[in-house]
C-alpha cells in the first residue's frame, strides 16, 4: 500500500518525550550546636557590632582620597547571636551637582554588579548597612536619615550606620561610631509629622534620633603581630650608633604635641556657620508661625461673625446661613517641620563637643611642651612629665618604651583633671587667641611663645662653682682689668700678666665694672672674708671669667680668648634679649647666661645696651662653618654653648640631630 510523503516524514520524526520533572530541593538541617546562634527569623536584636580591620582600612582609605566631600559605602556581613560582624565593604560613586541624575540612575546597577561579583567569589554579599564620613563629628543630615529609613525597611534588623570622623583620624585618633534609628523617630517619620506637638508626643530631640551601638574592631593575629613587632625596640647594627643600642623601627617624633591651630580655627568657623544657619531656620519658622496665627485669627473672626449673623437671623425668624468650608475660604498652611532645626542643633552640639575635646587636649599639650622647654631649652630634651628621651647619638635617636608609657599616664591624668564643661567660655576665648596669633604671625612657631614663658632656673652646680670665686681668685689692679677688657675687644691681643695679691673670696656678682674714668676700673663690693695669702713670687696670668679675674691656670676656663669648644642647639627666634627682633632665616645665636650677664662693660640694668650684643662669632663643626651675630641670651646653656637660629644651625648640621657636641668657635 503506497504511503504519502507527509506520512513518511511524520513516521521518521521521533516521538515527543515527556519533560523531566524537576528534582525537589534538599535543605540541609542546621546543626544543633548552631541552632541557637543562627537567627533565621531575625528575632535576636543586635547588641554590638564587630568591625573587621580590613573594613577599617578601606573606610579610612576611601575617606582620605576624597577629603573635600562626604563619602558613602555599603557594609557587608552577617549577624550571629546578637553580634553584627561586618567583614567587608565597598564604596559608592560620589555624586556632584553636575552629574547627579546620571550617576543616580547607575548607582543601583553598580550595587547589583558588585554584590553579584562578591557572590561569585564566595564572599559575604549580605548588606547590613552603610558607612559615611564626616568632619568634626557633625553627621546629622537629612539625606543620611532618608537613606537609613529605606534600609530600615529592607534590611535585617533595620541596618546600621557607621560614621567615620576624618578630622579625628588626621590627628591620630581613628574615630568610628555605629548608630541606628530610634523607634520614636521612625514612627514620626512614617507619619511625616515633625510639628511641635508630634515632637512632644514622641519625646524627640536631636540626641534621641539615633541610638548608638557599641562597636569593636577586630584584627587578625598576623596584623597584630606585625604592629607589635614594629613598635617594639630591637637591636640593629647602625653604623653611627653604639653597638647594642636598642632602636625602634618607628622613628621618634614629637608631632603629637603640635597644637594644630588650623583645626581649631576651622572648628570655630563651623560653629559660627551652624549658629547662623540655625538662626536663619528659626527666623523662617517664626515667620511661618506668624502666618499661621494670622490666618487662624481671620478664620476665627469669620466664624464668630457668622455665628452672630445666624443668631440675629434666628431671632428674626429667618433661616440661618449654611456653614461653609473653612479650608476653602482660608488657606491655613500646615505647621512647619521642626526636623531641620533639630538637625542643626545636633550639628552645633557635635561641633561644640569637638571644640571641647580639642581645647582640652591643646591645654595638656601646651602644659607638656612648656614644661619640657623650660626643663631643657633646646638640644637634649629630658622630659620631667614623661616625654621620651631625645638622645643624640650621631644621626640616630631613641625613644624608650618606659617614657612613652609615662607620657600616656601623665597626659591621661592631666586631661582628666580638666572640667571643660565648666570653662567652655575660657577655651573658646583661648581658641580665638591662638587663631589670631597664628594669623598675625604665620611664620613664627608656637614654640617661640612657649620658650619665652620659661622662667629662669637656678644655676647648676658647675655654673655655680665657676661663678663663685674660690681661693684662687685674686684682686688685681685696675690696669689688669683694663687689659682684660681690651682682650675682649681684640681677641688676638696678648693677655696681661698681673702679680698675685691678697686673696678675696667673694661672689662674682659683687664685683661690678664701673666706668667713672677713661680706663675701666673695678670696685670691690663689701662682704667677703680674707684668707691666707699665697706666694707672690710666681706671677699668674689674669683672665676675665664672667666679670671676675681668675688666674690663668688649667683649672680656670677662658672663653674670651682663643678657640672655645662647646655644644650647639637651635631655637625659634623672635624678640631677643638685645632688643632685636629676628626671624628663623637670620644667622644669629644666643650666648650663655653667664657670658651675657657678666660681659665686661655690662651694668646689668638694660640688656639692650650689653656690649656683647652685635658681636660676631665664627662657629665650626665637622668641616662646616657659619658666622653668626649675638642677639640673645640662653638660660640653660653652659659656659661655651651657643643656641643658634634654625637656619644657622642648618649650616653646621641637620636639625633632626637636635644638638651637636664638639663644636668650636672664635670671636671675630
Amino acid at each position: 500500500m503506497a504511503t504519502s510523503m507527509a506520512a513518511a516524514l511524520a513516521a521518521s520524526i521521533p516521538a515527543p518525550q515527556a519533560a523531566p520533572t524537576p528534582t525537589a530541593p534538599t535543605y540541609e538541617a542546621i546543626p544543633a550546636s548552631m541552632s541557637k546562634v543562627i537567627d533565621i527569623e531575625a528575632e535576636i536584636p543586635i547588641t554590638s557590632i564587630q568591625l573587621d580591620g580590613m573594613v577599617v582600612s578601606k573606610i579610612i582609605k576611601h575617606s582620605s582620597e576624597a577629603q573635600s566631600s562626604i563619602v558613602h559605602g555599603l557594609l557587608l556581613g552577617l549577624d550571629l547571636d546578637g553580634i553584627l560582624e561586618v567583614s567587608n565593604s565597598f564604596p559608592l560613586p560620589h555624586h556632584t551637582n553636575d552629574d547627579d541624575e546620571k550617576l543616580a540612575k547607575n548607582t543601583g546597577r553598580y550595587q547589583a554588579s558588585m554584590l553579584r561579583s562578591l557572590k561569585e567569589v564566595r564572599a559575604d554579599d549580605s548588606v547590613v548597612g552603610f558607612y559615611q564620613s564626616t568632619t568634626m563629628g557633625a553627621f546629622f543630615r537629612q539625606t543620611m536619615l532618608d537613606t537609613q529609613v529605606i534600609h530600615q525597611e529592607r534590611l535585617r534588623h533595620g541596618g546600621v550606620i557607621i560614621v567615620h570622623d576624618v578630622s579625628q583620624t588626621a590627628r591620630g585618633n581613628a574615630s568610628f561610631r555605629a548608630f541606628r534609628l530610634s523607634k520614636e523617630f521612625i514612627d514620626a517619620y512614617k507619619k511625616r509629622d515633625f510639628s511641635s506637638q508630634s515632637l512632644i508626643i514622641h519625646k524627640l530631640t536631636f540626641s534621641s534620633i539615633l541610638e548608638e551601638i557599641p562597636l569593636t574592631v577586630r584584627t587578625n593575629p598576623l596584623l597584630s603581630a606585625f604592629i607589635n613587632t614594629i613598635s617594639q625596640p630591637h637591636s640593629s647594627p647602625v653604623p653611627d650608633a653604639p653597638l647594642g643600642e636598642p632602636l625602634s623601627a618607628l622613628p621618634p617624633t614629637y608631632s603629637s604635641l603640635d597644637l594644630g591651630n588650623g583645626s581649631v580655627t576651622k572648628n570655630l568657623e563651623h560653629v559660627i556657620e551652624a549658629l547662623d544657619n540655625y538662626k536663619t531656620e528659626e527666623g523662617n519658622l517664626a515667620y511661618l508661625s506668624r502666618q499661621i496665627a494670622r490666618e487662624k485669627a481671620r478664620a476665627d473672626a469669620f466664624m464668630s461673625k457668622r455665628k452672630e449673623e445666624n443668631a440675629a437671623r434666628v431671632a428674626q425668624g429667618l433661616a440661618p446661613l449654611p456653614e461653609e468650608d473653612m479650608n476653602r475660604l482660608f488657606k491655613i498652611p500646615p505647621e512647619p517641620s521642626r526636623l531641620e532645626s533639630m538637625l542643626l542643633l545636633g550639628q552645633i552640639d557635635a561641633y561644640a563637643k569637638t571644640l571641647e575635646g580639642t581645647a582640652s587636649t591643646s591645654l595638656v599639650k601646651m602644659f607638656t611642651f612648656v614644661h619640657v622647654k623650660c626643663s631643657h631649652a633646646g638640644g637634649l630634651r629630658t622630659a620631667k612629665v614623661g616625654v621620651g628621651n631625645w638622645l643624640a647619638a650621631g644621626n640616630s635617636r631613641m625613644r624608650t618604651e618606659e617614657a612613652d608609657q609615662a607620657l600616656s599616664r601623665r597626659l591621661l591624668r592631666a586631661e582628666a583633671g580638666f572640667n571643660m564643661r565648666s570653662f567652655i567660655s575660657l577655651f573658646v576665648a583661648l581658641s580665638y587667641a591662638i587663631s589670631a596669633m597664628a594669623l598675625a604671625h604665620p611664620s613664627v612657631s608656637h614654640r617661640l611663645h612657649a620658650r619665652r614663658q620659661c622662667s629662669p632656673r637656678p644655676a647648676s652646680s658647675a655654673v655655680a662653682a665657676s661663678s663663685v670665686a674660690s681661693s684662687s681668685v685674686k684682686v688685681v689692679p685696675s690696669s689688669s682689668i683694663a687689659a682684660a677688657a681690651a682682650v675682649a675687644a681684640s681677641p688676638s691681643s696678648s693677655v696681661a700678666a698681673a702679680p698675685s695679691s691678697s686673696v678675696v673670696a667673694a661672689p662674682s656678682s659683687s664685683v661690678a665694672p664701673h666706668s667713672s674714668s677713661s680706663a675701666p676700673t673695678t670696685t670691690q663690693a663689701p662682704s667677703s672674708t680674707k684668707t691666707s695669702t699665697q706666694s707672690s713670687a710666681v706671677p699668674a696670668t689674669a683672665v676675665l671669667v664672667g666679670g671676675a679675674a681668675t688666674t690663668g691656670s688649667s683649672s680656670g676656663l677662658s672663653f674670651l680668648t682663643g678657640t672655645q669648644t662647646g655644644q650647639g642647639t637651635f631655637y625659634g627666634t623672635g624678640l631677643g634679649a638685645c632688643g632685636i627682633t629676628n626671624t628663623d632665616t637670620d644667622y644669629i645665636a644666643a650666648v650663655s647666661k653667664l657670658l651675657f650677664d657678666q660681659y665686661p662693660g655690662y651694668s646689668g640694668a638694660n640688656p639692650n645696651s650689653n656690649p656683647v650684643c652685635g658681636k660676631q662669632i665664627k662657629a665650626n663643626y665637622q668641616g662646616k662653618s657659619v658666622t653668626i651675630t649675638v642677639t640673645d641670651r640662653c638660660e640653660a646653656c653652659q659656659l661655651t654653648d651657643l643656641d643658634f637660629s634654625p637656619s644657622a644651625f642648618s649650616q653646621l648640621a641637620d636639625q633632626s640631630i637636635g644638638r651637636i657636641s664638639g663644636m668650636t668657635w672664635d670671636w671675630i
